[in-house]
């Protein structure tokens, strides 16, 4: 269905954040149903996307931008360089769109249960399915250094050395409270 996705440019407005570069809004041929948004929610780390369930829009932190995506096919992003990059980004929204609606086919729409761990699954919480060590195997200080980064996609939660091996168990139960779709998007396949 989304293949003959297009977008057309509709406004160009200096960045907030650096006027030398620009913000836009894009409009799609299509909508995008609220279910398809929340699976392209899922399909990154919690700390990336802030999904508003009152007027259905994804706001993603993807290429060093905002990008707001509605239901009604509307799209906004900020900090592009110039026209040219604008459709550039445009395009990687495509093709993110195209997968998440792949990745709802495959999986199906995500549960209320999932939604809500999505929502709650914040560094705390993910802390409490580390192993608590702070043994430095992934690279970071202690393990609540680990899990702000995997949530906010700057590391994957297979860094955990421990997770493979003797705490294996905790992925078990991470994955019992969130979800297969939860770990995924945590990197964790």
């Amino acid at each position: 269905m989304f293949e003959g996705l297009r977008f057309d440019l509709k406004e160009v407005m200096p960045c907030i954040k650096d006027s030398s570069r620009i913000r836009f809004i894009a409009q799609a041929n299509m909508e995008f149903p609220r279910e398809l948004i929340i699976a392209l929610s899922f399909m990154f780390p919690p700390g990336l996307t802030v999904y508003d369930d009152g007027c259905g829009a994804l706001t993603l932190k993807l290429w060093d931008r905002l990008i707001t995506i509605f239901p009604s096919g509307r799209v906004g992003v900020t900090y592009t360089l110039d026209i040219n990059e604008a459709r550039e980004i445009l395009e990687k929204i495509k093709k993110l769109i195209v997968k998440a609606e792949d990745e709802l086919k495959r999986y199906g729409v995500p549960s209320q249960n999932e939604i809500d761990a999505r929502r709650k699954l914040t560094a705390l919480q993910l802390y409490k399915y580390l192993p608590k060590t702070n043994c430095k195997l992934c690279g970071e200080a202690t393990c609540m250094a680990f899990a702000v980064k995997v949530l906010n996609g700057e590391v994957k939660l297979p860094l955990c050395k421990p997770l493979k091996g003797e705490f294996k168990s905790r992925v078990d139960e991470l994955r019992e409270w969130a979800g297969d779709r939860i770990l995924k998007s945590l990197g964790w396949e």
